[in-house]
């Protein structure tokens, strides 16, 4: 059997936390760590050993944006060569502050469709 991928989840609405681990728990060959914002995720994840196969995060977190939580979690030596997918509500793509972090596989749109997300996920990370 396979080991299901891990993927770090940050997203700070209830409803589309909600959307996205029903839809993960439907596709089990995922696992899921969820967190409702930056400033938790980085305190539990600072010392640890854990690796995910990809961070998904929202853009527009609370306190700490997705793209400074991104900048922080890499400089932690378990999170340095973590691909990362974005989640956001914005319509202009060219205005979200990610021109400088790497490993950034691709920005997914909300709404999105729940059902096609581990499969957008999966292709997204194939394609690297």
């Amino acid at each position: 059997m396979v080991a299901p991928m891990k993927i770090l989840f940050v997203e700070d609405e209830p409803d589309i936390r909600f959307v996205v681990e029903l839809a993960f728990r439907r596709a089990d060959q995922f696992s899921l760590t969820v967190f409702d914002n930056a400033v938790d995720a980085l305190e539990e994840l600072s010392g640890s050993q854990n690796a995910f196969d990809v961070l998904l995060s929202d853009v527009q977190l609370p306190a700490v944006s997705g793209p400074e939580f991104v900048r922080q979690l890499k400089a932690l030596p378990s999170f340095e060569d973590t691909p990362v997918i974005f989640l956001t509500g914005s319509i202009v793509i060219e205005d979200l502050d990610i021109g400088d972090l790497p490993d950034v596989l691709g920005i997914i749109t909300k709404p999105f469709d729940a059902l096609a997300l581990p499969g957008k996920v999966q292709a997204l990370l194939d394609a690297r």
